[in-house]
Protein backbone atom coordinates (compact mmCIF):
# COMPACT_ATOMS: atom_id res chain seq x y z
CA UNK A 1 0.00 0.00 0.00
CA UNK A 2 1.25 3.56 -0.72
CA UNK A 3 2.45 5.60 2.25
CA UNK A 4 -0.08 8.20 3.49
CA UNK A 5 0.65 11.77 2.43
CA UNK A 6 1.24 14.46 5.06
CA UNK A 7 -1.16 17.37 4.78
CA UNK A 8 -0.86 20.80 6.46
CA UNK A 9 -4.08 22.50 7.27
CA UNK A 10 -4.59 26.27 7.10
CA UNK A 11 -4.11 26.58 10.85
CA UNK A 12 -0.77 24.75 10.74
CA UNK A 13 0.44 26.94 7.85
CA UNK A 14 -0.32 30.17 9.76
CA UNK A 15 1.53 28.88 12.83
CA UNK A 16 4.58 28.16 10.63
CA UNK A 17 4.55 31.66 9.14
CA UNK A 18 4.34 33.24 12.62
CA UNK A 19 7.34 31.15 13.74
CA UNK A 20 9.41 32.25 10.70
CA UNK A 21 8.60 35.92 11.26
CA UNK A 22 9.38 35.61 14.96
CA UNK A 23 12.82 34.17 14.19
CA UNK A 24 13.72 36.84 11.60
CA UNK A 25 16.18 39.42 12.87
CA UNK A 26 14.93 43.00 12.63
CA UNK A 27 11.21 42.19 12.32
CA UNK A 28 9.21 45.41 12.88
CA UNK A 29 5.67 45.29 14.21
CA UNK A 30 4.75 49.00 14.16
CA UNK A 31 6.09 52.47 13.43
CA UNK A 32 5.49 54.67 16.44
CA UNK A 33 8.06 57.46 16.81
CA UNK A 34 7.58 59.43 20.00
CA UNK A 35 7.31 63.24 20.24
CA UNK A 36 11.12 63.56 20.08
CA UNK A 37 11.25 61.67 16.78
CA UNK A 38 12.73 58.49 18.31
CA UNK A 39 11.70 54.86 17.99
CA UNK A 40 11.75 52.61 21.08
CA UNK A 41 11.67 48.83 20.95
CA UNK A 42 12.27 45.70 22.96
CA UNK A 43 15.07 43.53 21.59
CA UNK A 44 14.65 39.82 22.27
CA UNK A 45 18.16 38.59 22.97
CA UNK A 46 17.50 34.91 22.24
CA UNK A 47 15.79 35.33 18.87
CA UNK A 48 16.94 38.77 17.67
CA UNK A 49 13.34 39.95 17.27
CA UNK A 50 12.77 43.71 17.55
CA UNK A 51 9.33 44.77 18.85
CA UNK A 52 8.40 48.46 18.70
CA UNK A 53 6.66 49.87 21.77
CA UNK A 54 4.60 52.99 22.41
CA UNK A 55 7.14 54.88 24.51
CA UNK A 56 6.79 56.43 27.13
CA UNK A 57 3.39 54.78 27.65
CA UNK A 58 5.33 51.54 27.63
CA UNK A 59 8.80 52.14 29.03
CA UNK A 60 10.01 48.72 30.14
CA UNK A 61 10.60 45.41 28.42
CA UNK A 62 9.87 41.88 29.74
CA UNK A 63 12.62 39.70 31.15
CA UNK A 64 15.03 38.50 28.50
CA UNK A 65 14.46 41.57 26.35
CA UNK A 66 16.46 44.80 26.14
CA UNK A 67 15.09 48.33 25.67
CA UNK A 68 16.68 49.97 22.61
CA UNK A 69 16.01 53.23 20.68
CA UNK A 70 17.08 55.09 17.55
CA UNK A 71 16.33 58.40 15.89
CA UNK A 72 13.72 58.60 13.15
CA UNK A 73 16.03 60.93 11.24
CA UNK A 74 19.78 60.55 11.18
CA UNK A 75 22.39 63.34 11.00
CA UNK A 76 22.97 65.20 7.75
CA UNK A 77 25.59 63.48 5.65
CA UNK A 78 28.40 65.18 3.73
CA UNK A 79 27.59 66.96 0.48
CA UNK A 80 27.94 64.82 -2.60
CA UNK A 81 30.05 65.65 -5.62
CA UNK A 82 28.68 68.15 -8.10
CA UNK A 83 26.83 66.52 -10.94
CA UNK A 84 27.44 67.21 -14.62
CA UNK A 85 26.08 70.37 -16.21
CA UNK A 86 22.64 69.85 -17.65
CA UNK A 87 21.60 70.86 -21.15
CA UNK A 88 20.75 74.50 -21.85
CA UNK A 89 17.08 75.33 -21.43
CA UNK A 90 14.88 76.82 -24.09
CA UNK A 91 14.99 80.58 -24.58
CA UNK A 92 12.31 82.37 -22.63
CA UNK A 93 9.82 84.84 -24.07
CA UNK A 94 10.84 88.45 -24.71
CA UNK A 95 10.15 90.64 -21.71
CA UNK A 96 8.26 93.94 -21.80
CA UNK A 97 10.06 97.12 -22.85
CA UNK A 98 11.62 99.06 -19.99
CA UNK A 99 10.86 102.64 -19.05
CA UNK A 100 12.51 105.40 -21.06
CA UNK A 101 15.87 106.40 -19.60
CA UNK A 102 17.12 109.87 -18.80
CA UNK A 103 19.16 111.48 -21.58
CA UNK A 104 22.60 112.58 -20.46
CA UNK A 105 23.08 116.32 -20.80
CA UNK A 106 26.48 117.92 -21.19
CA UNK A 107 27.12 121.64 -20.65
CA UNK A 108 30.29 123.03 -22.22
CA UNK A 109 31.54 126.63 -22.39
CA UNK A 110 32.73 128.02 -25.74
CA UNK A 111 35.02 131.07 -25.55
CA UNK A 112 36.07 133.42 -28.33
CA UNK A 113 38.42 136.37 -27.94
CA UNK A 114 37.92 139.25 -30.36
CA UNK A 115 39.97 142.40 -30.80
CA UNK A 116 38.36 145.83 -30.82
CA UNK A 117 40.48 148.29 -32.82
CA UNK A 118 41.18 151.69 -31.28
CA UNK A 119 38.19 154.03 -31.37
CA UNK A 120 35.74 151.48 -32.81
CA UNK A 121 32.73 149.36 -31.80
CA UNK A 122 32.06 145.73 -32.65
CA UNK A 123 29.37 143.06 -32.45
CA UNK A 124 31.11 139.76 -31.71
CA UNK A 125 29.40 136.34 -31.79
CA UNK A 126 30.40 132.94 -30.47
CA UNK A 127 28.61 129.87 -31.84
CA UNK A 128 27.99 126.41 -30.39
CA UNK A 129 29.23 123.81 -32.90
CA UNK A 130 26.83 121.26 -31.35
CA UNK A 131 23.66 121.55 -29.31
CA UNK A 132 21.93 124.73 -28.27
CA UNK A 133 23.05 127.80 -26.36
CA UNK A 134 21.62 128.06 -22.85
CA UNK A 135 23.65 131.00 -21.57
CA UNK A 136 26.55 133.29 -22.27
CA UNK A 137 28.39 136.46 -21.36
CA UNK A 138 31.65 138.36 -21.79
CA UNK A 139 34.94 139.16 -20.13
CA UNK A 140 36.61 142.59 -20.34
CA UNK A 141 40.37 142.29 -20.53
CA UNK A 142 40.71 146.05 -20.11
CA UNK A 143 38.71 148.42 -17.93
CA UNK A 144 38.14 150.92 -20.76
CA UNK A 145 36.13 148.42 -22.90
CA UNK A 146 32.47 149.41 -22.85
CA UNK A 147 29.69 146.82 -23.24
CA UNK A 148 26.46 147.96 -24.82
CA UNK A 149 24.53 144.66 -25.00
CA UNK A 150 24.88 140.87 -24.49
CA UNK A 151 22.21 138.31 -25.48
CA UNK A 152 21.55 135.01 -27.36
CA UNK A 153 22.01 134.99 -31.11
CA UNK A 154 19.64 132.48 -32.71
CA UNK A 155 19.41 129.00 -31.17
CA UNK A 156 23.13 128.23 -30.90
CA UNK A 157 25.09 131.44 -30.42
CA UNK A 158 25.73 134.43 -28.16
CA UNK A 159 26.39 138.01 -29.29
CA UNK A 160 28.06 140.89 -27.44
CA UNK A 161 28.22 144.55 -28.49
CA UNK A 162 31.28 146.41 -27.24
CA UNK A 163 33.32 149.51 -27.96
CA UNK A 164 36.89 150.69 -27.42
CA UNK A 165 37.10 154.42 -26.74
CA UNK A 166 40.88 154.32 -26.53
CA UNK A 167 42.11 156.37 -29.52
CA UNK A 168 45.49 154.67 -29.80
CA UNK A 169 45.37 151.07 -28.54
CA UNK A 170 43.30 148.03 -29.54
CA UNK A 171 41.53 146.09 -26.81
CA UNK A 172 40.49 142.42 -26.45
CA UNK A 173 37.03 141.20 -25.50
CA UNK A 174 36.19 137.63 -24.42
CA UNK A 175 32.79 136.36 -25.57
CA UNK A 176 31.50 133.00 -24.31
CA UNK A 177 28.46 130.77 -24.58
CA UNK A 178 27.25 127.79 -22.59
CA UNK A 179 26.35 124.98 -25.01
CA UNK A 180 24.03 122.14 -24.06
CA UNK A 181 24.27 118.81 -25.90
CA UNK A 182 22.92 115.31 -25.31
CA UNK A 183 25.86 113.69 -27.12
CA UNK A 184 28.79 113.28 -24.70
CA UNK A 185 31.16 112.57 -27.59
CA UNK A 186 30.45 115.90 -29.36
CA UNK A 187 33.55 118.05 -29.81
CA UNK A 188 33.02 121.60 -28.67
CA UNK A 189 35.44 123.74 -30.67
CA UNK A 190 36.16 127.44 -30.67
CA UNK A 191 34.03 129.31 -33.21
CA UNK A 192 33.26 132.95 -33.91
CA UNK A 193 31.73 135.36 -36.35
CA UNK A 194 32.12 139.06 -35.76
CA UNK A 195 32.25 142.25 -37.73
CA UNK A 196 33.85 145.61 -37.01
CA UNK A 197 31.84 148.77 -37.33
CA UNK A 198 32.42 152.40 -36.50
CA UNK A 199 29.24 152.62 -34.47
CA UNK A 200 26.91 150.25 -32.68
CA UNK A 201 24.00 148.98 -34.76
Amino acid sequence: MPAPRSRLGLGSLMVAVVIILALGVGTVYAAIPNSNGKYYACYVKDTGVVKLINYPKVSTCPAGEKLISWNAKGPVGPAGAQGPTGPAGAQGPTGPAGAAGITKITLTPVINTVQIPAGTSISGTVTCPAGKVVGGGFGQQSSDVLIADSHPSGSNGWIVYGSNPNPALARNLDIYAICMTTDPSAVIAKASNFKVSKKHK
